[in-house]
Protein backbone atom coordinates (compact mmCIF):
# COMPACT_ATOMS: atom_id res chain seq x y z
CA UNK A 1 0.00 0.00 0.00
CA UNK A 2 1.34 3.70 -1.25
CA UNK A 3 1.88 5.91 1.68
CA UNK A 4 2.35 3.75 4.18
CA UNK A 5 5.65 3.08 6.71
CA UNK A 6 6.81 0.32 8.82
CA UNK A 7 8.85 1.26 11.71
CA UNK A 8 10.57 -2.24 11.73
CA UNK A 9 14.05 -2.14 13.28
CA UNK A 10 15.80 -1.79 10.20
CA UNK A 11 14.42 1.06 8.85
CA UNK A 12 14.80 2.83 11.77
CA UNK A 13 18.46 1.54 12.28
CA UNK A 14 19.18 2.93 8.44
CA UNK A 15 17.86 6.29 8.89
CA UNK A 16 19.57 6.97 12.21
CA UNK A 17 22.77 5.54 10.57
CA UNK A 18 21.91 8.23 7.95
CA UNK A 19 21.28 11.02 10.39
CA UNK A 20 24.62 10.47 11.84
CA UNK A 21 26.06 10.19 8.61
CA UNK A 22 24.68 13.77 7.31
CA UNK A 23 25.37 14.88 10.36
CA UNK A 24 29.40 14.11 10.31
CA UNK A 25 30.10 16.27 7.30
CA UNK A 26 28.48 19.17 9.20
CA UNK A 27 30.61 18.76 11.68
CA UNK A 28 27.96 17.63 14.47
CA UNK A 29 29.13 14.16 16.70
CA UNK A 30 26.54 11.67 17.13
CA UNK A 31 27.21 12.41 20.92
CA UNK A 32 25.54 16.15 20.38
CA UNK A 33 22.55 14.54 18.54
CA UNK A 34 21.95 12.17 21.37
CA UNK A 35 22.50 14.62 24.57
CA UNK A 36 20.65 17.47 22.68
CA UNK A 37 17.25 15.09 21.64
CA UNK A 38 17.63 12.09 23.61
CA UNK A 39 17.37 8.81 21.48
CA UNK A 40 17.84 9.70 17.80
CA UNK A 41 16.64 6.08 17.37
CA UNK A 42 13.44 6.58 19.54
CA UNK A 43 13.00 9.85 18.20
CA UNK A 44 12.77 8.24 14.71
CA UNK A 45 10.43 5.25 15.88
CA UNK A 46 8.21 7.52 17.25
CA UNK A 47 7.96 9.93 14.35
CA UNK A 48 7.03 7.09 11.89
CA UNK A 49 4.81 5.44 14.96
CA UNK A 50 3.02 8.97 14.84
CA UNK A 51 2.50 9.34 10.84
CA UNK A 52 1.25 5.81 10.57
CA UNK A 53 -1.57 6.19 13.40
CA UNK A 54 -2.47 10.04 12.34
CA UNK A 55 -5.22 9.00 9.95
CA UNK A 56 -2.92 10.75 6.86
CA UNK A 57 -2.36 8.61 3.52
Amino acid sequence: MRGNVSADFVSVAELTTKLFADARPAGIAEEEIEVEGGSAYEAIQAAIVGSEHSGKP
